[in-house]
């Protein structure tokens, strides 16, 4: 079961910890004022955290449309669960999610 909304009273190192214990996996979204940031879990741990005010080809490939969150998600997730980390754009072209020109 997923959980959304306005949580502004409770400390994000509270949240971390309730999706941690949880095992949970998914997108946490936080915003503040004009900052935007997004923290990626699997079964609990953190495997990624983008902030859109600092370049990240994937969240430039999401923003362009040119590939989903989702597919974004599924790269990161084989990108920590490779022994030999790759780019997270090598493993979109290898998965066929976006071809190495667009890239």
């Amino acid at each position: 079961m997923g959980f959304s909304g306005k949580i502004e009273d409770l400390p994000v190192l509270d949240i971390f910890q309730y999706l941690h214990a949880g095992c949970k996996s998914g997108t946490l979204k936080l915003t503040r004022e004009n900052e935007l940031a997004y923290v990626y879990f699997q079964k609990g741990n953190i495997i990624h955290a983008v902030s859109p005010q600092r370049s990240n080809i994937g969240y430039l490939l999401v923003e362009g449309k040119d590939i989903s969150l989702k597919i974004l998600q599924k790269a990161l997730v084989l990108q920590t669960d490779q022994s030999k980390e790759k780019p997270v754009g090598q493993i979109l072209v290898e998965m066929g999610a976006i071809s190495q020109e667009r890239l």
